[in-house]
């Protein structure tokens, strides 16, 4: 059995060293200026100087001995490491525009509904769209003072739970987090968020998951590795629960607003508006809607909690 499962290995990693030398001599004709960068080895590139180590602490070590820009092969993925700030302006403004598209991601291919997000969209006609309507009607000024009443009656109770702990020790970080989960929560879908416990769980395992390392990041054209590692089947999982849920709320707020109830005025009443209004170049299905809920949910909870706590 060990012999079976070590000759499999073998076979496989030899298949994938062929396939990656054709595909760098059907490239080898295309010649590109990049920047210096320290030496490769086959099929990993520069994986192992980096590996065991923060990424970050990594780079700046790299970059004391190859300097401010320099260029790095990550399995399959090229890469320009940026450590001054410089040229981290360059990157950022000057030539924002140019540089401003995302790779294709799977998490973003399969969670947020063909990379129809914001946050790991590619740059184009449609991402502007979006990011022009989520900065106007979802962030704006108007728009964020509304929910002063969330985030007042929360912090209430966040300072009452502080008070009543008075010399004993305190794990702030769940307590913050659910705060904020739950001014997320009822700026999106109002006060009456029934799925909110099971949202914000799938949620805190897609931050889990996205947040691992896995081999089939590197080898982005070999399709296979995702499958093979289980995390294809884990995001589908998890892109399956997401939609369930959203389903459920979209098709309740369907119906009270067919029902000529008062409007929410929640988040997920103004993008229903826009979708029914029409008159958009790019028109916006549910599912557009739901990758911005995705966006709104893993942007806006755990990161404002670590900066909180």
């Amino acid at each position: 059995m060990d012999f079976d499962i070590t000759f499999l290995v073998l076979i496989s990693s030899l298949i994938l060293s062929f396939f990656v030398i054709l595909k760098r001599k059907r490239n080898a004709s295309k010649s590109i200026n990049l920047p210096p960068g320290p030496p490769k080895l086959p099929i990993i590139g520069n994986v192992h100087q980096i590996a065991g180590a923060l990424p970050h602490h990594a780079f700046r070590d790299l970059a004391k001995k190859y300097g401010p820009i320099m260029h790095m092969q990550l399995g399959q993925i090229s890469a320009i490491i940026v450590s001054s700030p410089r040229l981290a302006k360059e990157v950022f403004k000057t030539n924002d525009l140019a540089l401003a598209s995302r790779p294709y991601a799977l998490v973003a291919d399969i969670v947020l509904y063909g990379s129809s997000d914001v946050a790991l969209g590619p740059y184009g006609d449609y991402w502007r769209q979006m990011k022009k309507m989520i900065t106007v009607e979802l962030l704006s000024a108007k728009k964020v003072r509304s929910f002063s009443g969330f985030r007042e009656q929360e912090a209430d109770h966040f300072i009452e739970f502080i008070r009543s702990t008075c010399g004993k020790p305190v794990i702030l970080r769940n307590k913050v987090t659910g705060m904020i989960n739950n001014i997320v929560c009822k700026s999106s879908f109002g006060g009456n968020c029934k799925q909110q416990d099971v949202l914000i769980e799938v949620v805190d395992e897609l931050g889990r998951l996205v947040s691992g390392f896995y081999v089939a990041d590197l080898f982005p054209e070999f399709g296979f590795l995702s499958v093979i590692s289980g995390l294809k089947s884990k995001l589908t999982q998890l892109h399956k629960s997401l939609d369930k849920i959203f389903e459920e709320i979209f098709e309740e707020r369907k119906i009270k607003r067919q029902s000529n109830k008062e409007s929410e005025d929640d988040l997920l009443d103004v993008l229903l508006t826009i979708k029914e209004n029409g008159g958009l170049q790019f028109p916006i299905t549910d599912d557009n809607i739901k990758a911005v809920f995705v966006n709104m949910f893993s942007g806006g909870t755990d990161t404002s909690a670590m900066t909180i706590e």
